[in-house]
């Protein structure tokens, strides 16, 4: 009688055990558009460019902590890291990457505001306790670019991802989109 009791307090006890031993951590991600944040202020293309905004949108990361960060209608990509217009976006803890700026008629990298280009608007952000980037796993998809694209969508409707490795085992891709959301022929 003693040996079916004892396999039983066993069979019991041994998913906990388990489930103790395992250091399993949920993975945390926010996907935000943080465009349109400011447009009675003129920003071009109402995009992040108040420093309220930007104060706004770090302290909603450092409050949430996510381990990933899908970011659409970034204003410039070096205000994600950098100082340009109010920047950073990301707190302390915190890394990201935008696709560069890709002119529409040539494919060539241009200024992240050059006229028919793709911008620099979807970015994705991680933080480094927990992930890495790996490099060259960057990937974009613009506005349709085809003849009737060209006469009647906009080039910087795109979508940016890359691959993140977590914990140093998983391998995560995070894709940031914006797709046009007026027009449906426009979207690629």
């Amino acid at each position: 009688m003693k040996k079916p009791l004892l396999f039983s307090i066993i069979f019991i006890l041994l998913p906990f055990i388990i489930y103790c031993q395992t250091s399993f951590i949920p993975l945390r991600y926010l996907a935000i558009n943080a465009g349109n944040a400011s447009p009675q202020f003129g920003c071009w293309e109402y995009k992040l460019c108040r420093a309220q905004d930007i104060t706004n949108l770090r302290n909603y990361i450092s409050a949430w902590q996510p381990d990933i960060i899908m970011i659409s209608e970034v204003y410039m990509g070096s205000q994600l890291n950098g100082t340009m217009f109010y920047g950073p976006i990301l707190p302390a803890g915190y890394d990201g990457i935008c696709p560069p700026s890709i002119d529409r008629a040539t494919g060539d990298t241009v200024l992240w505001d050059a006229p028919n280009s793709s911008h620099e608007h979807e970015c994705i952000a991680w933080k480094t306790s927990r992930v890495q980037h790996i490099q060259g796993s960057e990937q974009s998809v613009y506005g349709r670019n085809d003849s009737y694209g060209q006469s009647n969508c906009n080039y910087d409707f795109t979508g940016f991802r890359t691959k993140l490795l977590l914990d140093g085992q998983d391998t995560i891709t995070a894709i940031a989109v914006h797709p046009n959301s007026t027009n449906a022929q426009c979207r690629t």
